[in-house]
């Protein structure tokens, strides 16, 4: 049985707690961690609402209704909205549903952690490899895969013609999902 977890963070947030614990941009042997970071690539400005497709629904079922997104995309705003279980997936802090401007589905390898949970119902993914990928912007969908060489590097994100993808300037959202599982787009 599948299942999905939400996990986000506000930046802010996350840098005010490492200073706390006296942790900065750079390691004990005063090496930054961003030395040898690649940052992903972004187009310019998406273009106008006049030029996006009316409409476009992402559905996922995962394992049942309990837990199926759907993230339905507004061209004015330029943002896909989620839904999970059939209703809005409201933000707990700022009480908006939550959207964003980047979908990427990545499909992964699954499997059981064998951790001693009841009915071993945690799941691991194959995060190191190469598998398929759709990634949704600006109304559209692009087939594509996603690579990563070890569990330090940055996934990699390329068009079915081998070319790295330029994201739409804004949020990305990643949706794992088990190699073979279902997405339904209209």
């Amino acid at each position: 049985v599948a299942t999905e977890h939400t996990v986000y963070a506000v930046t802010t947030k996350l840098w005010a707690i490492a200073r706390s614990r006296g942790l900065t941009n750079v390691n004990k042997n005063g090496k930054a961690w961003n030395a040898n970071f690649v940052a992903y690539k972004f187009a310019d400005a998406a273009s106008a609402a006049s030029e996006r497709p009316s409409s476009q629904i992402i559905s996922i079922p995962w394992s049942g209704p309990d837990y199926s997104v759907k993230w339905t995309y507004n061209p004015k705003a330029n943002l896909y909205y989620r839904e999970n279980a059939g209703a809005s997936h409201i933000d707990r802090d700022s009480h908006k549903q939550l959207a964003t401007t980047n979908i990427v589905i990545l499909f992964q390898d699954q499997s059981n952690a064998q951790d001693g949970y009841q009915g071993n119902e945690h799941l691991l993914y194959g995060t190191t490899g190469t598998g398929n990928a759709f990634i949704f912007m600006n109304g559209k969908e692009t087939k594509g895969t996603w690579s990563k060489a070890d569990r330090t590097s940055r996934t990699i994100l390329k068009d079915s013609s081998g070319n790295e993808i330029q994201f739409t300037p804004g949020k990305l959202w990643y949706e794992i999902l088990a190699t073979g599982a279902e997405v339904n787009v209209q």
